[in-house]
């Protein structure tokens, strides 16, 4: 893993009091619209809740990463048909699955010409006029033989996100646009879960732009401290649903 962060460069549109740093991570923005109650137990306070229920999804999405990645770093193991690591006997077939299906989608592979330049990767930028610290991990980085940098996502699940209306999506091509300032920038969502399909977002600057209004009112909403609890099927996997007066999760 390497990690890069900036300093120095302008966010667009922010003027937030000095004080100490907001850190910005794209899956923090959407768990403080799911509960700002959950958000702050776990960012603002450190709390540790109960053990919540298990997400075997979560898990073998982690296992997918972790096989590609190997993948692209083990020089002639990218074509095997077979998963490379080793894995949970419950997930093997399905890793083996989004892997064939990777397989048909991957810049680099045996119809590709992109270079590989880095998987679960963190890009970050800390704007000091601000007191924002922006991070984000990209599951695989590619560069094109015309320049462009690739920024690539990989989703496991069923219902992935459009990256043109996915908060996660704009912060990449924020830190991505800080990082590469000059190159042709592109942030893809590799969905594996069906048939393998590509979406994605050209980073130009209204994107940039949406994405640094998104930061500020993310970082003005913590500072202002309001952060209500928002009951709903987010509950139930909580780790504090059963202490929240809140919770509507079943038997809490």
């Amino acid at each position: 893993m390497s990690a890069a962060v900036g300093e120095g460069a302008e966010l667009p549109g922010i003027e937030l009091a000095r004080e100490p740093y907001i850190t910005v991570w794209p899956s923090r923005l959407a768990e403080l619209d799911r509960c700002g109650r959950a958000y702050r137990n776990r960012y603002v306070l450190g709390l540790r809740g109960e053990e919540a229920p298990s997400h075997p999804a979560l898990e073998l999405g982690l296992a997918v990463h972790r096989e590609l990645e190997k993948r692209h770093t083990a020089p002639g193991r990218h074509d095997e048909p077979e998963p490379i690591l080793e894995h949970d006997p419950q997930t093997l077939e399905a890793v083996a699955r989004f892997v064939a299906a990777h397989r048909t989608v991957c810049p680099g592979g045996p119809q590709g010409d992109a270079a590989y330049r880095g998987g679960e990767r963190t890009l970050g930028w800390r704007f000091t006029d601000e007191r924002v610290l922006l991070l984000a991990t990209i599951d695989a980085v590619w560069e094109r033989p015309d320049g462009t940098i690739e920024l690539r996502d990989y989703k496991t699940g069923g219902l992935a996100p459009d990256p043109t209306e996915d908060p996660a999506a704009a912060v990449h091509a924020l830190l991505g646009r800080l990082t590469w300032p000059d190159r042709p920038l592109r942030v893809v969502y590799e969905r594996l879960a069906h048939d393998p399909v590509l979406a994605a977002v050209d980073v130009d600057e209204e994107v940039v732009a949406g994405a640094a209004r998104r930061v500020r009112h993310h970082a003005a909403t913590l500072r202002a401290g309001d952060l209500p609890a928002r009951p709903g099927p987010v509950c139930e996997p909580c780790p504090w649903r059963s202490t929240c007066p809140a919770s509507v999760a079943t038997g809490a």
